[in-house]
Parts: structure tokens; sequence; C-alpha cells
């Protein structure tokens, strides 16, 4: 996405945003594009980084780890399971 003067947005109508983008003019879809950036920016985790800066639980990370290593959700749900006690 691309903002000018918080009047003008460019959007790609693809996730490679290449080709073509979307021009919006409105005002308010202009300003509703640009609190979704900065709620989204304030959320983000900076490229490499292996620590996460939100509330993350213990397992939700344990996830986000194995997703990471390639398993699938069938994968990580036998081994949360597994690792649950009572489960």
């Amino acid at each position: 996405m691309k903002l000018a003067y918080e009047a003008v947005a460019l959007l790609p109508p693809t996730p490679t945003g290449m080709g073509e983008a979307l021009l919006i003019r409105s005002p308010v879809i202009v300003g509703a594009l640009r609190e979704y950036f900065e709620l989204l920016w304030e959320k983000a985790i900076p490229f490499g980084s292996t620590e996460a800066v939100g509330p993350l639980t213990p397992a939700q990370s344990q996830v986000l780890q194995l997703l990471n290593q390639g398993l699938s959700d069938e994968a990580i749900a036998r081994r949360h399971l597994r690792a649950v006690p009572g489960a």
C-alpha cells in the first residue's frame, strides 16, 4: 500500500503487488487504511527477530515454532495433546 498526502492510497489487488493497483481517493477509506496500517505496524515483529514482543502464551509460541519448522496442523495438534496433562 502507498499513501500520498493522506488523501490518496494505492493498493495492490494481489499479494504480489505486481502489475495493477487500485487508486482510492475516498478520504474515509484512505483514513481507515492508514489506521489499519498503524495498527499492524505497532504489532509488527522485526524481520529476522526470534522473539515476539506480544502477549503470546508459551503454548502459542510453541505452535508458531512448530509451524515455522514446517509441521502440519495435525502433527502440531498431536504433539500439543500429548504435552497437555489429562488430554
